[in-house]
């Protein structure tokens, strides 16, 4: 199932990429320049956690904050908290859960979860 949804994602995105609509340049490239910048930190976080060794064994640093790049960038957080109307409580908790099962050793139950807070809220998408 999960599958599918990737395949219509990807052709989705693929539509609306780079060749499909034009854009100014310069706010082309103030968004590259952030988006580095996001990932720089992103792969220091995850460079920090290397040395720590608190990664999943065989992860690498690179696949490490690039997936963190994804999970905890600016447009992951507008997304939840500004047009879903996630408060920040529900953001830090979901984005606690789902890096420490993508990122740390599976040393919380099979599939490495962090338990929610008994009674926790979380809106379901409409």
């Amino acid at each position: 199932m999960i599958s599918g949804l990737v395949r219509v994602l990807l052709t989705e995105l693929g539509r609306s990429g780079a060749g499909g609509h034009r854009t100014d340049e310069a706010a082309l490239e103030f968004w590259k320049c952030g988006m580095a910048q996001e990932v720089k930190d992103r792969h220091a976080v995850a460079s920090r956690l290397n040395r720590l060794r608190s990664l999943r064994p065989g992860l690498s640093v690179a696949y490490a904050g690039d997936t963190l790049s994804v999970l905890a960038g600016h447009d992951g957080y507008w997304r939840l908290t500004i047009e879903r109307n996630w408060s920040n409580q529900q953001y830090s908790r979901w984005l606690t859960r789902i890096s420490s099962r993508q990122l740390l050793p599976d040393r919380l139950g099979p599939a490495g979860a962090v338990p929610a807070t008994v009674g926790e809220r979380h809106r379901r998408p409409q």
